[in-house]
């Protein structure tokens, strides 16, 4: 029992933190960490794509439940509105990836809105929608979060890329979103406020 006395208030204290620390620990156990990134894989090239790879091993290791949601896109260089990988489960390192299909996109939409994002130059709100949609589309991605929600704490990686901007919509209380942020024009969107 917790010994509420003013005399023992450190120890009550350190007995009421042990207990958060095990509920934590006991919430983790018995959850799947499910990290969420548009592409994945030990061929996928850039800092967010290594730093997942690191967390997720790093996690796997350590014994925690752990999966990987991701596309059927390659990576950062590939046309992100046709599938590269299959669709449906796999095993990299010891982790399950599930990898979904994407949709068509307006490529060049994206890409005129993108170039002026990529030159430091604001852009409106409208072209902040025409970014957000017309750059990875996975319905059935979120759609299987939606399902699958119960016992899994989404992790988003990085920020600015569709997967986390619709993906931490679809169960906000069980998202984590790891930015990766750097100074760099996306972040001063509005659409990430």
């Amino acid at each position: 029992t917790l010994d509420r006395s003013s005399a023992a208030s450190d120890v009550y204290k350190r007995q009421l933190l042990n207990l958060r620390n095990l509920r934590f620990a006991f919430v983790i156990a018995m959850t799947i960490i499910t990290f969420v990134t548009p592409w994945y894989g030990p061929d996928a090239p850039g800092g967010a794509e290594a730093e997942t790879r690191r967390l997720v091993g790093q996690l796997r290791r350590a014994g925690a439940a752990v999966e990987v949601l991701t596309t059927t896109t390659r990576d950062l260089y590939a046309d992100w509105g046709r599938d590269y990988y299959p669709a449906g489960a796999t095993t990299i390192d010891g982790v399950t990836v599930r990898r979904f299909p994407v949709g068509r996109r307006n490529r060049a939409a994206f890409d005129a809105v993108n170039a002026r994002l990529m030159a430091g130059r604001a852009i409106p709100a409208a072209d902040e929608r025409v970014y957000i949609e017309e750059m990875i589309r996975v319905p059935a991605l979120y759609d299987f979060m939606a399902n699958e929600a119960a016992g899994r704490l989404y992790v988003f990686i990085p920020y600015l890329f569709a997967t986390t901007y619709f993906g931490a919509q679809v169960c906000p209380e069980r998202s984590v979103v790891i930015p990766c942020l750097h100074d760099e024009s996306y972040a001063r969107l509005g659409l990430y406020r």
